[in-house]
């Protein structure tokens, strides 16, 4: 069995659109909606990639940058892909932009969306381009 990429998304009806989107193709999909949670399960499991919403509006101040800087902590090794989701340039301030493989912006599209995962999803558990995770 494949395992799950981490979808973090706080915005439940997005979140169930880009779920089933990426279902649709094979990807597993294991969702939260908060930082918080998205930081815990990091801790107790392994993914081989992370959608993040880099601003968590039910997070209660435990933003998507908190998720990367959890992120940084795990075994190079073990990492894993980053793709972060934002609504613009401005909220990207304060990331660590070498632990982020890639990021999107909204309003997103989901054929592109679904593609680009699908490519991150197969590269991450395929074992290729983990070397380049800072």
């Amino acid at each position: 069995m494949l395992p799950p990429i981490l979808l973090v998304e706080d915005d439940l009806p997005l979140a169930q659109t880009m779920a089933s989107a990426l279902e649709a193709v094979g990807v597993p999909v294991e969702h939260c909606p908060t930082g918080e949670l998205a930081i815990e399960l990091l801790r107790e499991k392994r993914y081989p990639v992370v959608v993040l919403e880099l601003v968590l509006s039910l997070s209660g101040g435990v933003s998507g940058g908190y998720v990367v800087k959890a992120v940084k902590k795990i075994p190079r090794p073990e990492r894993p892909a980053i793709v972060l989701i934002a609504c613009g340039s401005a909220t990207l301030r304060g990331i660590d932009r070498s632990m982020v493989t890639s990021m999107l912006f909204k309003p997103l599209d989901f054929s592109l969306f679904t593609e680009y995962i699908l490519a991150t999803y197969r590269r991450a558990v395929s074992g290729c381009g983990r070397e380049t995770a800072a």
